[in-house]
């Protein structure tokens, strides 16, 4: 009967071992649950926070799309190129041939015109010749500073196409 009894507490021992041991891995278990729980969390939070800094994102390009679409529809208005009238009232004459020179090529070293508060480069298809409108122009009309010529028209233009003031000279304009 010593056996028996000794056999059933090793039995029992090892049930109480194995209980233990099951107990041990249901309480990691557990821990580890919360810890992935939390971890989820985290992970949700940065999500919605990426979420909404998208939102955030795509509102502002929307906003800038829409702004630089109203300023092409206005620089199209103020007379870049687009309009004759634009241009035309744009001209300045100044009878001083020198400083005529002098404000040409100053305009041309800033990449202005007057009457446009865009840069000369902003569009060849601004630039074309305002007599056979096929070229670009190159040639800047003095005394009104337009740029509006090309080279073969200039031979036979004696006056400015823009504004029609009598032209006096003229500046080759080299646009990259």
């Amino acid at each position: 009967m010593a056996s028996v009894e000794e056999e059933v507490a090793r039995r029992l021992r090892e049930r109480d071992a194995e209980l233990e041991r099951i107990s041990k891995k249901a309480i990691d278990l557990e821990e580890r649950a919360k810890h992935l729980t939390m971890e989820t969390h985290v992970w949700q939070s940065k999500a919605r926070s990426y979420e909404s800094m998208v939102t955030v994102l795509r509102s502002k390009l929307q906003q800038a799309l829409i702004v630089h679409n109203q300023s092409k529809e206005q620089s199209k208005i103020e007379g870049c190129g687009d309009s004759d009238a634009d241009d035309a009232a744009s001209v300045y004459i100044d009878n001083n041939a020198e400083a005529q020179q002098t404000r040409a090529m100053m305009m041309v070293k800033k990449g202005m015109m007057i009457g446009d508060s865009n840069p000369v480069s902003s569009s060849s298809a601004v630039r074309c010749c305002r007599k056979c409108r096929v070229k670009e122009a190159s040639l800047l009309v003095l005394p009104c500073l337009h740029l509006c010529l090309c080279n073969e028209c200039n031979a036979s233009s004696e006056r400015c196409p823009v504004c029609n003031s009598i032209k006096s000279a003229y500046v080759e304009v080299y646009l990259c």
